[in-house]
């Protein structure tokens, strides 16, 4: 199981079911994220929205510690920023959010392709990504079940060639 902290921030427990030359194929079990889902919000003013709800802005004011990564949904549609929550909240204890755009979603157990990839990030550079990612599972005849999510692991003031930062799709995949 990979379990680590990033920063000293808990990072999603996940294992590795399945290693190939570029990318992995790894079981998350349910996990719960704050996301705010608008084309207006997912640049700084949706980072700020996640942070102040993380920051006690929220109907219990209760300060949530933060977390990694920081999920960004590639959608043509609609667009999203995510915050994970940390693995001692449940839907039953999570604060609920006072703001409207904000909403708590369960992400389901499940089968993920990973793409891993370390500097800044870019349009450009995602969708180079993304469409690599695209052609390693049509190689393997891995079925996408999911948009595509951009996982960013690092503050914004680490050096790139340290910053961690993923590309993961759900897919069909039998153990």
């Amino acid at each position: 199981m990979a379990d680590e902290k990033r920063h000293g921030a808990e990072t999603l427990t996940y294992s590795v079911v399945k290693k190939f030359d570029d990318f992995e194929i790894r079981k998350y079990e349910t996990f719960l994220i704050v996301s705010v889902e608008s084309n207006k919000m997912v640049g700084s003013e949706g980072f700020r929205a996640l942070f102040n709800y993380i920051s006690g802005e929220n109907k219990d004011r209760k300060e949530i510690p933060m977390t990694a990564p920081v999920l960004n949904r590639m959608s043509l549609e609609e667009s999203a920023m995510a915050f994970v929550m940390p693995q001692n909240f449940s839907k039953d204890n999570i604060p609920k959010p006072m703001q409207d755009e904000l909403k708590i979603k369960e992400m389901p157990t499940g089968y993920y392709a990973v793409l891993s990839f370390k500097g800044f990030n870019n349009q450009s550079k995602i969708e180079k990504k993304i469409k690599a990612l695209q052609e390693l599972l049509e190689k393997e005849n891995l079925e996408k079940q999911s948009d595509f999510y951009l996982a960013r692991f690092d503050p914004p003031f680490t050096l790139p060639p340290l910053r961690r930062n993923e590309i993961l799709v759900r897919v069909q995949y039998n153990d």
